[in-house]
């Protein structure tokens, strides 16, 4: 599946707005689940490319950052990890399932790709990472604020903080 552009669409046949990012930016919270566009940089096996399971395409992230360390401060950044629905790879204690229930969306005429959401989603807490703003497609829907600790906690103990 080949990503969207960051200048052009978020999904078959939808179009974003010129500096809807920034709209969208200036209101993440955590929870919020958004799709990023995450282009290779240079091609797989390339020298600095991309290795392993490292994450790459668009796909819906989780914002687990707050706001106020973030975006009030002006460094156009978030922090999030990835979401997939290959449930399979579900095993590492770190890797939080999301179960639909513990999902919302603020649109009930999702695009397609966003319907990949409607069901049961794995977090895959190991690829948490800062994410400029720009990088942001749509946000679609939020996660409960139980599943935003369990995020956090997840990310804590990979990372062997108390």
């Amino acid at each position: 599946m080949s990503g969207p552009s960051t200048t052009g669409t978020s999904g078959p046949g939808i179009q974003r707005a010129p500096g809807a990012f920034a709209f969208l930016a200036r209101h993440l919270n955590p929870g919020d689940i958004v799709w990023v566009d995450m282009p290779p940089t240079v091609p797989t096996g390339s020298p600095g490319g991309l290795v392993g399971s490292e994450q790459r395409k668009t796909r819906p992230w989780v914002v687990i950052s707050d706001r106020k360390r973030f975006q009030e401060r002006g460094l156009g950044l978030f922090v999030g990890v990835p979401l997939t629905t290959k449930l399979h790879r579900q095993g590492p204690k770190f890797r939080i399932l999301v179960p639909q229930a513990n999902v919302t969306y603020q649109d009930t005429q999702l695009p397609p790709k966003d319907k990949l959401l409607r069901g049961d989603t794995l977090a895959l807490t190991e690829h948490v990472r800062s994410l400029s703003e720009r990088r942001i497609l749509s946000k679609p829907g939020m996660v409960s604020a139980s599943v935003v600790d369990d995020l956090r906690v997840a990310v804590a103990y990979i990372l062997n903080l108390p």
